[in-house]
């Protein structure tokens, strides 16, 4: 269990699910500078798996300076 997680839901309070964790630290660091918004894209049937179901668009803005996804996590071999 992850107490970093961060909960997805609608504008009604609805939970959509929870931010996959390896896109945590991007997505906090954008939440720190502007406004975001995420907007689901496409779903999937009920045949996919639970954490497959939705794609999301995220749109937010960036502080200068910063790289996404090249925090520790994302580190190649």
């Amino acid at each position: 269990m992850n107490t970093q997680a961060l909960l997805v839901c609608t504008h009604q309070g609805e939970p959509l699910g929870y931010v996959p964790d390896l896109l945590l630290e991007h997505l906090r660091m954008l939440q720190g500078t502007a406004p975001i918004e995420l907007t689901v894209e496409h779903i999937n049937g009920p045949e996919a798996p639970v954490h497959l179901r939705l794609l999301v668009r995220l749109d937010g803005e960036a502080p200068v300076g910063y790289r996404p996804m090249s925090g520790s996590n994302w580190q190649t071999f």
